[in-house]
């Protein structure tokens, strides 16, 4: 009769095991669910549909641009298709297009402004000055300033991070 008890109060407490790790196992999956909607996955589509989608405007001529574009694009974060190439002031209108700008500031210093008066609105704005190309005035800096979402880079590798960046933080 004693070892009939014990069996009926081990399979009593097997059987409340397994219904609390079942709802422990149930619960846990819903928070993570909840955790991943609301948090990981709005970010991790914007970075896809963002380097997959998203245009960039990239104003250089000659070497920067062939430089620049090979940069960007052999990253194999961006594909060509992406990259719209403005080499002269007549290409201006082709910058709508995109939802990134990336200026070789040697490049474009006397159309500065008309650029970043392109760019109005939550376009980011990524001037790439390497050393060597000149120094930015207080006045171009001051118009970088007063742009949503602007910086100025001097090293290649860090370009390649604004620009990812620049992608997750704005809307297309």
């Amino acid at each position: 009769m004693g070892n009939s008890c014990l069996e009926e109060t081990y399979i009593f407490l097997k059987s409340l095991w397994d219904h609390y790790s079942f709802l422990t196992f149930i619960v846990g999956i819903i928070v993570l669910l909840g955790v991943w909607f609301s948090g990981a996955l709005p970010v991790i589509t914007r970075i896809g549909f963002g380097l997959a989608r998203r245009k960039i405007a990239l104003f250089a001529k000659g070497e920067n641009r062939l430089s620049l574009s090979k940069l960007i694009v052999d990253s194999a974060l961006f594909r060509e298709r992406n990259l719209i190439e403005i080499g002269q002031r007549a290409d201006f209108g082709s910058a709508k297009k995109a939802s990134v700008y990336v200026i070789a500031w040697g490049d474009w210093t006397e159309h500065f402004p008309d650029i970043i008066g392109l760019a109005a609105g939550s376009i980011p704005v990524i001037v790439f000055a390497p050393p060597g190309s000149g120094d930015i005035k207080e006045e171009e800096m001051e118009l970088i300033h007063n742009s949503p979402n602007s910086s100025v880079v001097r090293f290649r590798g860090r370009l390649l991070n604004d620009l990812v960046t620049s992608i997750i933080t704005t809307q297309p």
